[in-house]
Parts: C-alpha cells; sequence; structure tokens
C-alpha cells in the first residue's frame, strides 16, 4: 500500500490528459509560452491563470492558509495538453516520440526538438502503469486504419515499455468514447495485448463506464471532469488493483 498514493496519481494523470500522453509536465518557464498571473480572491484562495502563446487560457485556483509572501518559482506543473497528439502518427504530434524526452509539445512544435533532452526511464520506475491512448488515432475524418499495422505498432509500443519498466504491471485501456471509429481500437488494442503474451500486460475496458454529459467537461464529449475521473479511478482500482495487483 505505500506505493499506492504515488502510482494511483500517475493514473489520475494519464487518464485526464487522455491520448495526449505526456508523462511529465513540468515546463521551463519562459516568456514565449506566454504569460503567468496570479490574483488573491480572498486570504487563502489564489486564482493563477496561466494564457499559453497558442492556447486557450487555463486557470489553476490553489487554496489553503495565505502565507506572508506568496513565492513564484520559474518552474510550474500542468495537466493541460495540446490536443490533437496521437499514438499511431509518425509526424502529427507523436506521442510515442514525445513519451521519450522531457518535455512535451507547445506551440507549433510537432517533434521533438534537438534541445529536448531525452527521459531518463531509470530515475523513476512505476509499480503500475496505465496507458489509454488512441483516441485521437480515429475520428470522423481519419475513421480506419489497417488492423495489423496498428497492433504492431502498438506491441513496439509496449515492448518499449516492459524494456523501460521491466517488473511493471501495464493496463492497456482502449479508448472509450463512443462511435463507430472508435470500436476498431477497442478491437486492436486487447489483440495486441493478448499477442504480447505478458503475463503482467493487461487490457481493461472503460466502454460504457461515463455518462454524457454528466461525466465530461462542460460542451465536451471527449474529456471527463473531476467527478469522470473519480469514477474511473474508482473503477480501476476495483476491477485492476485490488484484483490484479493485488493491493
Amino acid at each position: 500500500m505505500k506505493y499506492f498514493k504515488t502510482i494511483f496519481t500517475v493514473a489520475i494523470i494519464i487518464l485526464l490528459i487522455l491520448s495526449c500522453s505526456r508523462k511529465k509536465n513540468i515546463y521551463p518557464y519562459s516568456p514565449e509560452m506566454g504569460s503567468l498571473t496570479a490574483t488573491e480572491t480572498s486570504t487563502s484562495v489564489v486564482v493563477i491563470t496561466h494564457t499559453f502563446t497558442s492556447t486557450p487560457t487555463w486557470t489553476i485556483t490553489v487554496t489553503g492558509t495565505q502565507p506572508a509572501t506568496w513565492t513564484f518559482t520559474n518552474t510550474f506543473t500542468s495537466t493541460a495538453t495540446r490536443g490533437g497528439g496521437t499514438f499511431y502518427s509518425d509526424t502529427w504530434l507523436p506521442m510515442r516520440e514525445f513519451f521519450k524526452r522531457t518535455f512535451g509539445p507547445y506551440n507549433l512544435e510537432h517533434n521533438p526538438s534537438a534541445g529536448n533532452p531525452y527521459w531518463d526511464f531509470n530515475s523513476w520506475k512505476p509499480d503500475v502503469f496505465f496507458l489509454e491512448l488512441g483516441t485521437n488515432d480515429f475520428s470522423e475524418q481519419y475513421p480506419h486504419i489497417d488492423e495489423t499495422l496498428y497492433v504492431n505498432k502498438y506491441k513496439a509500443f509496449l515492448t518499449d515499455l516492459r524494456t523501460w519498466y521491466p517488473d511493471a504491471y501495464i493496463c492497456c485501456i482502449p479508448p472509450f468514447k463512443e462511435g463507430t471509429p472508435w470500436d476498431e481500437p477497442r478491437a486492436y488494442i486487447p489483440l495486441a495485448v493478448s499477442q504480447m503474451a505478458d503475463p503482467k500486460i493487461h487490457c481493461v475496458s472503460l466502454y460504457g463506464l461515463l455518462i454524457h454529459p454528466t461525466d465530461y467537461v462542460t460542451g465536451d464529449e471527449y474529456h471527463p471532469n473531476a467527478g469522470g475521473h473519480t469514477k474511473i479511478a474508482n473503477y480501476l482500482y476495483t476491477n485492476y488493483i485490488q484484483p490484479v495487483v493485488g493491493w
């Protein structure tokens, strides 16, 4: 149980950012990335608003006892993502490549830059790894990807994960977005997991778990809200962490 809090936090983060997965959302703050402002709304609440140069404004509300002086360092942590990242594509925000790097994409960067250092996978290794990718690979505009090509690419990524995390449980979660295009990855991903024949790699479906619009961000059919993520976390704990991992 001593690792549960840390690992479950990782699970929440991975699920929150869905197929735009970024392992480590810590960025060096620089002017070209936008502007950061803070507004005190009471003695215990400060609203931190970061406006990215090329994306919408994200607002984070921090609650707690007000210190004598609010201190802002030159780094910040954010779960905000840049939409459109894909697992399958090799050229359009390829999440497989960004996963190997320390920083995710920002502004108009579609591939990791030379200045984006590779991540040291020996620096920390999870006991449980939740992988939820594939939603952005399929849509009304891109309704079909060949089964063999997709399965082989997914297996290649799982092989990389097993190399980086040799002892971790890996739980693969197919897209839970309803609709015909996403029926394909819901079939492809379990097939890839089966072909891996790895006793610590599994597939858990969340299809039908969330209810729209109750469990989703207002006006959004893809991204769960806090209640939706809580429902996902509870489901994974009951249906994977407890029976498979044994915590």
